[in-house]
């Protein structure tokens, strides 16, 4: 997330990164927030797709966001694009805490 944060800021222009976050309820929950050129509404559902490259002059491989999200998922964990901010991209994570997950045995 803080890559895309920095790969996709808006152009000339050095990108605000902010990372908050707390433990609440059995949970650590995250706020990544940037001030790049965000996520328009029209590819916000497709995002998490494999391969999937929401803007024209992404060079990445459009795995990213489809990585992050399949490991916050093993970690029981969930990912979602905050659309109601308007100054760039904000992703909400959150994770139980270690004693809510339950990590499968390595063999």
């Amino acid at each position: 997330l803080i890559e895309n944060s920095i790969k996709f800021r808006k152009k000339g222009q050095i990108n605000d990164v902010s990372i908050n976050g707390e433990k609440k309820s059995g949970k650590i929950l995250f706020q990544i927030s940037d001030s790049g050129q965000g996520i328009s509404k029209d590819v916000s559902s497709r995002i998490y797709h494999m391969f999937f490259r929401g803007n024209e002059n992404s060079n990445g491989s459009g795995l990213g966001l489809y990585i992050v999200k399949n490991a916050v998922e093993k970690l029981k964990g969930t990912i979602k694009l905050d659309e109601s901010y308007k100054k760039g991209a904000r992703f909400i994570l959150s994770i139980p805490t270690a004693a809510k997950v339950r990590i499968p045995k390595v063999l």
